[in-house]
């Protein structure tokens, strides 16, 4: 596969440093058929983590994150570069 980088759009969301916090937030969208193209995850500390998410349809990653009671930034642009490792 060549590389290819591409302008995409993506969200973020703050939500509690807890165990299974993510998984249960990742899980949902995934139900909801939400074809994510990347995903990150960091602390931010006092409790706090911070998932960045770019998915293939955006509209359908505010609809599942609104089900699942979670709250997204405002849509952000960034490069995303996919090829072979």
């Amino acid at each position: 596969m060549a590389d290819t980088v591409r302008s995409v759009e993506y969200q973020y969301a703050t939500v509690p440093d807890a165990p299974g916090e993510v998984q249960r937030i990742l899980s949902v969208l995934e139900d909801r058929g939400v074809n994510l193209l990347a995903f990150l995850g960091f602390p931010q500390g006092g409790g706090r983590s911070q998932i960045d998410l770019v998915a293939e349809d955006p509209a359908a990653l505010r609809e599942a994150a609104a089900s699942a009671g979670v709250t997204l930034s405002e849509p952000k642009r960034a490069f995303l570069v996919q090829g072979d490792d």
